[in-house]
């Protein structure tokens, strides 16, 4: 690697609101898995209350591209709502 330049790390998903929620509690009548059963329990046990949305996953990974994040380097970073605890 380049004197200068880091290797800013990676995103680490936790649950979040994608149409595979809604595919695998086999309710196709759940728009989101905020609607579907399955998806309401897990979102209860996340202390933020919520699943991540796509939004929440891809603020992160616009960061880790951008110059503000030059000094990050070799991190995992969970977007979980505080899920993932280490």
């Amino acid at each position: 690697m380049p004197t200068g330049q880091g290797c800013q790390g990676g995103v680490c998903p936790g649950s979040a609101d994608i149409a595979a929620w809604t595919t695998w509690a086999g309710d196709s009548t759940a728009a989101t898995v905020r609607t579907c059963a399955p998806g309401r329990r897990r979102a209860e046990a996340i202390p933020l209350g919520r699943v991540a949305t796509p939004e929440d996953v891809a603020g992160l990974t616009a960061f880790l591209a951008s110059g503000a994040a030059g000094q990050l380097t070799g991190r995992a970073i969970d977007v979980a709502g505080g899920a993932i605890r280490h």
